[in-house]
């Protein structure tokens, strides 16, 4: 198994913590209206919870593998989470004295947030196999969408990273894995990077 050197997983790990505070400003903009102020968005190896709102420090700490190994939408679902309870702390002024009391039950019940505790599964219970292969895929997939970022060191990082996987899981080419999920990818127009305001008005 080849190891991922210092340097690039440290330069993955800074493309995932700008992807979760940019999807931080969406859940805040979407969910609470902009009331929030972005806390300090850190990734930990804490094999006992997924997510975890820190008031004293306004930290939110996501579990590193999870958030390296799991498909993007599964992270975004317990950052949701976590932002719930970050607004329970500042903006309820933490009414219930605890982590999942009933105004955070409501809160997540009015805006459709999954309040749920989940833990990370216990050992020897792995996925099917079919499953494992998505997961595989999911951060494929995640990688590769890091490899275009405008930061040069960042996309040679990601990119390597997502080429390590293939090779190691051998599973084929890009273009086959989006296939295989039922989408593929085209080039409309000549690379620009970010799409201006302009641009996004045409969508």
């Amino acid at each position: 198994m080849a190891v991922l050197s210092e340097p690039l997983g440290a330069a993955v790990e800074a493309g995932l913590l700008r992807a979760l505070a940019e999807a931080w400003n969406t859940l805040n903009e979407n969910y609470f209206k902009g009331a929030l102020r972005r806390p300090q968005l850190v990734l930990v190896d804490n094999a006992a919870r997924l997510g975890e709102w820190r008031s004293g420090s306004r930290t939110i700490a996501l579990q590193r593998a999870f958030v390296f190994d799991q498909a993007w939408g599964v992270v975004v679902e317990v950052l949701k989470h976590e932002v719930a309870h970050q607004y329970v702390s500042e903006m309820l002024g933490d009414p219930d004295g605890g982590p999942h009391g009933p105004s955070f039950r409501a809160i997540c019940d009015r805006l459709g947030i999954d309040g749920r505790t989940s833990g990370v599964p216990a050992a020897g219970v792995g996925p099917a196999p079919a499953e494992a292969e998505a997961r595989i895929l999911g951060r494929v997939a995640k990688l590769l969408a890091l490899a275009e970022s405008a930061n040069r060191h960042e996309a040679e990082a990601a990119m390597a990273r997502a080429q390590e996987l293939m090779l190691k899981h051998n599973l084929e080419a890009p273009s086959s894995i989006g296939a295989r999920r039922g989408y593929g990818f085209r080039h409309l127009g000549a690379p620009t990077g970010r799409t201006t305001e302009a641009a996004r008005s045409w969508m």
